[in-house]
C-alpha cells in the first residue's frame, strides 16, 4: 500500500491546483479537507500500487487523483475557462494523457493523465495498468487511510505554496 509521503505529495498537488484554479476569474470547489478526513473512495479509480498517480479531468477542470486506495477528490464543481490552468499543469506536473476525453450528450469525462512529477519535481513512475481493474475492500482501505493520511496544514493564501505534513 502507498505510504504517507505518497498522499502528502498528492494533497500538496491538489492544494496547488485549487490555489491556481481559483485565479483569473476561475473557480474550483475545494473538497480537499473533506477528502483527507474521509479518505479516497475505494469503489472508484483504484490503480495498481506501483507508485504512479493519475489526474482525472471532468468538464474541462481537474477533479481528482486515481490512487492505490481509490479516487481522491480535491475539487468539486467549478466555473470559468481552465485551459490556461491545464496548460500550466501539463508542464509543471509533466502530465501525459493516457485515457482520452469521452463526451456524452450531457457531460465530458476525462481525459486522464499520468502525473510524472510533483511540486518539487520528484518523479512519479508511469502506471503499469491504468484501466482500473482492481477492487479494494472498503474496510481495508479505511484502515490503511487512518494509518497514512496526511495532517491537514493547508495554505489557503493563494500566494503561498501548499504544505501538508506527516504526522
Amino acid at each position: 500500500m502507498p505510504d504517507k509521503k505518497y498522499f502528502q505529495r498528492a494533497a500538496n498537488m491538489g492544494q496547488y491546483i485549487l490555489n491556481e484554479g481559483n485565479k483569473n476569474g476561475c473557480w474550483l470547489e475545494d473538497r480537499l479537507k473533506d477528502s483527507i478526513e474521509c479518505g479516497p473512495n475505494p469503489y472508484y479509480s483504484v490503480i495498481p500500487d506501483d507508485g504512479s498517480l493519475l489526474l482525472e479531468m471532468f468538464e474541462g477542470m481537474p477533479r481528482n487523483f486515481h490512487t492505490p486506495l481509490g479516487k481522491f477528490h480535491f475539487s468539486g464543481s467549478g466555473s470559468g475557462d481552465h485551459r490556461k490552468l491545464m496548460d500550466d499543469l501539463k508542464i509543471k506536473f509533466g502530465l501525459i494523457e493516457i485515457v482520452p476525453e469521452k463526451k456524452t450528450k450531457f457531460q465530458c469525462f476525462g481525459p486522464i493523465y499520468a502525473v510524472t512529477r510533483d511540486l518539487e519535481g520528484s518523479a512519479f513512475p508511469m502506471p503499469s495498468e491504468p484501466r482500473h481493474k482492481i477492487t479494494l475492500d472498503y474496510g481495508t482501505a479505511n484502515t490503511v487511510w487512518d494509518e497514512i493520511k496526511p495532517t491537514i496544514d493547508v495554505a489557503k493564501d493563494k500566494d503561498i505554496e501548499p504544505h501538508f505534513t506527516l504526522s
